[in-house]
């Protein structure tokens, strides 16, 4: 999922820990620049560099490949 816009970093990683998002890779202008993105475990808490280059390999070693799924934005569609 991509979140781009006005929501705060906060509204965003509350709108990712609602669907069930086991990481999150966080770009800002820094992160754009240098080629090296935070990715955020949401279930610890803790959160590591990776360069560019290597964020799919990443995410693919943390979660594996079995659980690979594609979102749906429809769910959001759905108010509570």
């Amino acid at each position: 999922m991509t979140s781009l816009g006005t929501p705060s970093l906060g509204a965003q990683l509350k709108k990712a820990h609602r669907i069930g998002a086991k990481y999150v890779v966080m770009v800002g202008m820094m992160e754009a620049k240098t080629g090296v993105f935070q990715v955020r475990n949401m279930e610890d808490g803790t959160q590591e560099e990776v360069k560019k280059d290597d964020i799919i390999e990443y995410i693919i070693d943390k979660v594996g490949v079995d659980v690979l799924n594609f979102y749906s934005p429809a769910r959001d569609l759905v108010m509570d």
